[in-house]
């Protein structure tokens, strides 16, 4: 069990840190004066902006929720400047959508178009392409008989 004096060195240590991050965060700002936080339905905080579209280098996938089979899965787009993740605006990017006929994701035919139309580096659409083909739709074998 730590101590009180530990719980406070941790607190200031932890409060270094979110200056730190803080302080690069407003240098950021003066390079994407456009940047934002988007905050999620689970309030996960994103910064973003339109400026980085372009740029981008990776990106993440995550559904709706996790709840329901056939929820939409999403494209998260970023940059990793300085240690911080700048995401593409806007910050989730419908790309696909689960089913309770099998498992997997049914893509949308339009996603590449989905993904032009918002100027998104186009270096990371293998990416995009190569999750929807490792986790493209498949019937549940009990439904195929």
């Amino acid at each position: 069990m730590k101590t009180l004096k530990e719980k406070l060195e941790d607190r200031i240590s932890k409060s270094k840190e979110e200056i730190e991050q803080n302080e690069k965060i407003i240098k950021l700002i003066s390079i994407y004066p456009d940047l934002r936080i988007y905050s999620n339905r689970w309030n996960k905080e994103y910064f973003s902006s339109k400026l980085v579209n372009k740029i981008v280098t990776d990106v993440e996938f995550a559904n709706a929720c996790g709840c329901c089979a056939d929820a939409p899965l999403y494209a998260k787009f970023y940059v990793e400047i300085d240690g911080i993740k700048i995401y593409a605006e806007p910050v989730e990017v419908y790309i696909g959508e689960g089913s309770y006929g099998g498992s997997g994701y049914v893509n949308i035919e339009l996603w590449e178009n989905r993904l032009d139309a918002l100027n998104i580096n186009k270096n990371v659409f293998e990416k995009v392409e190569k999750y929807l083909e490792d986790n493209k739709f498949e019937l549940y074998e009990d439904l195929e008989d």
